[in-house]
């Protein structure tokens, strides 16, 4: 059975079988961490009623607890994300109706795509598949074991601080990159987009460079406590460019201890400057996009007179 999570599932932990396991969803702001922890303290906070910034469910069966999604909307109603997602070990057809389940749940919320990040090669794919989510795309987490030194000499791209104003050509920016697979999962209009943005969390700084009219690269860089975390996205994704891109993101957040920087495989020429410069794959996700189908009420019969 599948239902809410409540308050009353708290006990269900301390019993003989209780659930135990790893979260397996990651946002965009847990993303550079490669363990998600699961404790009673965790399901407590789930267990609050729901509100509009998170909706939690459990898998129940008899007196186990064989799951907990937790699911959350992105930057609009159009969007919605698995902000958390523990499954019992051996249970993958389970984690698939949960799955199902929040799919259902959030369509009825007006939410157009569910997204997932899974790490890499994970069992839980395979569930995911069952459930209708599509494979997107994957990331790597680049990082650097030492302080990230600013590069020398001048600026490259010219790198400025993004308005709102910047928004269309960002999304522009966006589509010239992503392959054409990709876009109808992710989003096909500017608000589709707008509303899968994901918060990466921490102070954040966007910057976009531009020529002739139009940005050729945009960068985002986002700190929380020591942590950096950096993720961009250059035209054509060509060598020169993403070298550029690079040398002057280390101007605007060098000196840092141990950045990261996410890197989709669309990006690849970021990746390749980054590895030549020392940094290391550390961590490797795929995403993938349920499409929900929005619930269409048929309006009532009434009679029509001559």
């Amino acid at each position: 059975m599948i239902r809410d999570l409540r308050p009353s599932d708290i006990p269900r932990q301390l019993l003989p079988g209780r659930l135990a396991g790893s979260d397996l969803a990651f946002t965009r702001a847990s993303i550079a961490r490669p363990k998600h922890s699961f404790n009673l303290l965790e399901l407590s906070r789930w267990s609050f009623p729901p509100t509009t910034a998170q909706h939690a469910f459990a898998s129940v069966r008899k007196t186990d607890l064989n799951g907990v999604a937790v699911v959350r909307p992105r930057n609009g109603r159009r969007a919605w994300e698995l902000a958390h997602l523990v499954c019992a070990d051996g249970t993958m057809d389970d984690a698939s109706d949960l799955l199902e389940y929040c799919a259902g749940w959030v369509s009825e919320q007006g939410c157009e795509r569910l997204f997932l990040r899974v790490p890499h090669g994970h069992p839980i794919a395979r569930a995911a598949r069952r459930a209708g989510f599509m494979p997107a795309y994957a990331e790597d987490v680049h990082g650097l074991q030492r302080a990230w030194p600013p590069a020398a000499g001048e600026p490259t791209l010219h790198l400025r601080l993004a308005t709102a104003a910047d928004a269309h050509g960002i999304f522009r920016l966006y589509n010239s990159v992503v392959p054409a697979s990709i876009r109808p999962l992710t989003g096909l209009t500017l608000e589709q987009w707008q509303d899968a943005n994901e918060a990466p969390g921490g102070s954040v700084a966007e910057y976009v460079s531009e020529d002739v009219g139009r940005l050729r690269a945009w960068l985002r860089i986002a700190k929380k406590g020591q942590a950096l975390t950096l993720d961009a996205v250059a035209h054509h994704d060509t060598a020169p460019l993403a070298a550029g891109l690079v040398a002057d993101a280390s101007r605007l957040a060098g000196g840092r201890l141990q950045p990261q920087w996410v890197v989709p495989t669309h990006q690849d020429a970021i990746g390749r400057v980054l590895r030549d410069q020392g940094w290391t794959p550390r961590q490797s996700y795929s995403v993938f996009v349920r499409m929900v189908a929005k619930p269409i009420k048929e309006p009532a019969l009434v009679p029509v007179q001559a």
